[in-house]
């Protein structure tokens, strides 16, 4: 089963993936049906671009899309915890997007991955809140409007503080056996490299909308993802590492 994934995550993910240069080498772990590979072909078409992922179907689903588009692009199917990387097989930009959660050895893949990194290379990591689908859920049940708080957005903490102690939790999702790590955990993890962390959908996901509104409230997403009081409640975690 695939990570659920909320309306506005790959509209904000985009505003904070770092650019490359045009012939650089990009890996995305865990590619599905290769939306970000193909977006990553059309931005620099002079990349050598590869997607990886253990479904036979979503290879083969990769594969044909990206023909359509006549996009070039290498697809292999692989478990990333026991893919064998060339000795000379290294990347300008890794982008490893909600598995973790679905690995057995997460800390292991973390490291194998930075080890792939050339030098000044980035890894972008998204890994799911494991408070995340409490707080939509309350949310939804009230029927929170972002306008509540537009201008005043201190008033959102108050709305986040009942799920404070959630967010440090580790959590075991039963329908699909993902493990959700806490964000303490995975910097735990990476001390040794030097990491960015930003929130990736700290409210637009959880409250409801208001037509001919997402310009003001993507604005304001871009303000409180930097803000650590704020960036942690997020529905996901965009977690930038530095080769």
């Amino acid at each position: 089963m695939q990570t659920y994934i909320p309306h506005h995550f790959y509209s904000l993910l985009l505003r904070q993936l770092p650019r490359v240069s045009k012939d650089s080498a990009i890996l995305d772990v865990g590619c599905g049906e290769g939306w970000m590979t193909r977006e990553f072909a059309s931005r620099y078409p002079e990349a050598s671009i590869l997607g990886v992922d253990k479904h036979f179907k979503a290879i083969q689903r990769c594969r044909y899309l990206a023909s359509v588009e006549n996009l070039s692009i290498d697809y292999h199917i692989a478990n990333i915890e026991h893919y064998k990387f060339s000795s000379d097989e290294k990347f300008d930009l890794i982008t490893c997007h909600n598995v973790l959660a679905h690995c057995d050895r997460p800390r292991l893949v973390l490291q194998r991955l930075v080890e792939q990194l050339r030098p000044g290379g980035q890894l972008s990591l998204v890994v799911e809140n494991p408070a995340a689908k409490a707080i939509e859920q309350s949310f939804r049940t009230e029927g929170v409007e972002w306008s509540r708080f537009a201008d005043d957005p201190e008033r959102l903490l108050e709305l986040f503080e009942p799920f404070d102690s959630l967010i440090g939790q580790t959590i075991k999702k039963q329908v699909d056996d993902r493990v959700l790590h806490p964000l303490t955990e995975i910097e735990s993890w990476l001390r040794d490299v030097e990491i960015q962390v930003r929130g990736l959908s700290v409210f637009m996901d959880y409250c409801e909308g208001v037509s001919g509104e997402e310009g003001l409230q993507i604005q304001l997403e871009e303000t409180l993802s930097r803000k650590t009081e704020f960036k942690k409640f997020a529905y996901f975690y965009h977690v930038q590492i530095k080769g």
